[in-house]
């Protein structure tokens, strides 16, 4: 992948998905808006999963891993 850096953009040709990775990190880099952006993202998907876990296994912690096993069992995850 070719990259040609200018004061104000990033110009690549993207060939395969490691390059738009690639592409990706440049431009957050180089915009802090983007990485602020993919900050909350992020944040905000680990507040939706902590949630969601605690509402599915809440109880004895104890009983987690077999409530657990169970979910995966009927969502086809785990045999």
């Amino acid at each position: 992948m070719k990259t040609t850096l200018n004061q104000k953009s990033i110009s690549m040709k993207p060939i395969s998905d490691i390059d738009y990775v690639e592409l990706y990190a440049e431009k957050m880099k180089h915009d802090k808006s983007i990485f602020k952006q993919q900050k909350e993202l992020i944040e905000a998907q680990l507040n939706s999963s902590s949630d969601l876990s605690k509402k599915m296994f809440s109880g004895n912690f104890k009983l987690f891993k077999s409530k657990a096993r169970e979910y995966l069992r009927a969502v086809g995850l785990l045999k």
